[in-house]
């Protein structure tokens, strides 16, 4: 609906999920009701999901400060150097000719007249940094950081379906009979 926009902000929220444990504590009273457990039952289960949340969650943290680090280093890729103040020579420079633009007009230019400078000027200097960027290094930079945080997210997924999948094997374990057994493999869809 939204375009590259919507697709990007559908990875976010995707990604955000990804950092989420799969099953919490406050699950435990859902649990219980759904597979009748017992009060024994119960006790092993709330101790297996609280050792997993508190593994998941010094997982989680962990590869998201790498996603952090991450991102921070691309940051300084891409805002490396003079960047900073090419964009701000070029706002300047927008303005300037804007302004003057205006004068030779005779008056104010339409709105739309002015975004559209800005837009054609906007990617004239994006395509000029991305020929410096890619003849100085930079880019190739980017890039790498960029697969670096791409292998960090399936390792952690990996980490996670693997402690997910082991704190599903501990209780389907602790279940006795084999009706509780397939009820939880429909719940927890494993």
């Amino acid at each position: 609906m939204f375009g590259p926009m919507g697709r990007s902000l559908d990875s976010v929220t995707e990604l955000r999920e990804q950092f989420q444990p799969y099953v919490l504590k406050r699950d435990v009273p859902l649990m219980r009701d759904q597979l009748s457990l017992d009060q024994g039952q119960v006790t092993v289960v709330e101790t297996l999901v609280g050792d997993y949340e508190t593994q998941f969650n010094e997982a989680s943290e962990k590869a998201q400060q790498a996603q952090r680090d991450g991102m921070m280093r691309m940051f300084e890729s891409f805002m490396g150097g003079n960047t900073r103040e090419k964009f701000q020579q070029q706002f300047e420079k927008i303005q300037s000719d804007l302004d003057q633009m205006a004068v030779e007009a005779g008056g104010e230019l339409p709105p739309e007249t002015r975004r559209q400078y800005f837009r054609d000027q906007m990617q004239k200097m994006s395509e000029e940094m991305a020929k410096e960027r890619e003849a100085s290094g930079a880019a190739a930079e980017t890039r790498r950081i960029a697969s670096e945080m791409a292998q960090g997210v399936e390792k952690w997924r990996r980490e996670k379906a693997d402690m997910d999948g082991k704190l599903l094997e501990n209780v389907k374990a602790v279940l006795r009979s084999e009706e509780h057994t397939s009820e939880f493999q429909s719940q927890f869809r494993i």
